[in-house]
């Protein structure tokens, strides 16, 4: 697992995490022009010369006003080859159980790529997509995403009366109406969810468990709302939101930065399709975040999104758990409780519990018990 697989080994604490199907994007160059490592994780689908074409990318001259990609280092960039994920799944113990258990062509195979961070003594993984862009300064470089000396994070802090947060209203979203994907249907009409600032404060980064970015242009919303409101989709708020600890949101696998301490809450389910997984995953974590004194934070965006093709009609089938299960899992998970006092012994007790109410398939217990 620690083998080198492209340049030289990175002993950065950022990690960037992501996994594809596509040719490399910009949206690659830009985080490898900052000082984060980066891991790749190719799936069956990922063309073959991926990495080659990533080479051409970094050395293609042709555009001057692409000044980040002079500084776009393929060294802290590492690619996991399908070859090599076969040859894990090899081992012995929990590492090969968890590789084996792990499906292909699956959204879950990203949960690969946390690991490898991890086992590189990442205290940080910002998990994104090849979709979203880092936006630049006026300077045309990369703005950097969770500065060296990041201590505090000043936030607006959220009141509502409500379990579901909507935070797009409070981010200023420039759509009437807007909610995020994942977000429960049943709460749309209630104001309640849409929540007021009640006061700002700045709070120490190591409170800090998840920063979901906002992303502008396509940002991450469902296939109703895609069919039925208009895009493009800004957020014009500039203060971040602290989530209320008793309220549950939806953050994504597209742009969200997630700190040591909860590492743990990165597994992905690869039972549900992978519309669901990262929404899931988001308020399984959620429900334990009030165990540990962690908090959610949505931060202004500081990406676009120039969305990879997609299928509207194939995501709404893809998020019909969303539509039906989103409300009811948010209300089990708001009155979950446990008499188990270690972290990973909560976790897996989380875990049966979803099992057993029918959001998650057998597989994922099993996969989440290898996990801890």
């Amino acid at each position: 697992m620690g083998k080198k697989h492209i340049g030289s080994l990175c002993r950065a604490k950022k990690w960037g995490v992501v996994t594809t199907i596509f040719d490399p994007t910009d949206a690659i160059l830009r985080l490898l022009s900052l000082d984060w490592c980066l891991v790749i994780v190719p799936d069956l689908k990922t063309p073959k010369d991926y990495m080659a074409k990533l080479q051409s990318l970094v050395e293609d001259k042709s555009s001057t006003s692409k000044q980040y990609a002079a500084t776009a280092n393929l060294d802290r960039a590492f690619y996991l080859p399908v070859e090599e994920q076969e040859l894990w799944s090899g081992h012995y113990g929990f590492f090969g159980s968890f590789v084996r258990s792990t499906p292909w062509n699956h959204f879950a195979r990203k949960n690969l790529g946390y690991l490898f961070a991890i086992l590189h003594k990442a205290e940080f993984i910002f998990d994104f997509d090849d979709d979203n862009y880092i936006k630049l300064g006026d300077d045309g470089l990369v703005l950097d995403i969770l500065p060296d000396d990041s201590v505090n994070v000043s936030v607006s802090v959220a009141m509502l009366g409500a379990n579901a947060f909507n935070h797009h209203p409070m981010m200023g979203a420039t759509v009437n109406g807007s909610w995020a994907r994942g977000f429960p249907l049943d709460s749309l009409q209630n104001n309640a969810t849409y929540g007021t600032v009640a006061f700002k404060e700045d709070i120490p980064l190591s409170q800090v468990g998840v920063i979901q970015f906002l992303a502008d242009n396509n940002p991450d919303i469902d296939a109703i709302h895609r069919i039925t409101k208009p895009l493009p989709m800004n957020f014009q708020s500039s203060s971040a939101v602290l989530v209320p600890k008793h309220s549950f949101a939806p953050y994504n696998a597209q742009a969200t930065i997630h700190s040591k301490l909860a590492f743990w809450g990165l597994l992905l389910p690869g039972t549900v399709t992978g519309r669901v997984s990262d929404i899931w995953r988001s308020y399984f974590a959620q429900c334990i975040f009030a165990d540990t004194e962690l908090r959610l934070i949505f931060a202004p965006p500081k990406i676009h999104q120039f969305r990879n093709e997609h299928n509207n009609l194939g995501d709404l089938n893809a998020e019909q758990d969303l539509y039906n299960k989103a409300g009811e899992l948010i209300t089990y998970l708001s009155s979950w409780t446990s008499s188990e006092t270690s972290l990973a012994e909560r976790l897996e007790h989380l875990y049966i519990g979803l099992y057993e109410h029918g959001y998650i398939e057998l597989e994922d217990v099993t996969r989440a018990q290898f996990w801890l």
